[in-house]
């Protein structure tokens, strides 16, 4: 979705049918964060993203929740 900023947002949204707990809730948003972070400068300003996390990744490795980010984003950074 385009802005009217010359920067991009991103938003993070964990429903409750992810995880009951607000702990886990908000370790999901923050792992997910940490890697769309890292990734800012490759996307392409300004643009708002809104990610949508559906499922509980706590299990995933940092390397696998990043490969499984960069195939969603990939659309975004090219």
């Amino acid at each position: 979705m385009p802005s009217n900023f010359d920067y991009s947002q991103v938003g993070f949204v964990v429903s409750k049918k992810v995880s009951k707990s607000a702990v886990v809730r908000n370790s999901l948003r923050r792992r997910t964060s940490a890697i769309i972070e890292a990734m800012y400068p490759k996307i392409k300003a300004p643009t708002r993203l809104i990610v949508l996390i559906r499922r509980d990744f706590s299990d995933l490795s940092p390397a696998e929740l990043q490969k499984e980010i960069n195939t969603l984003m990939a659309r975004q950074l090219s």
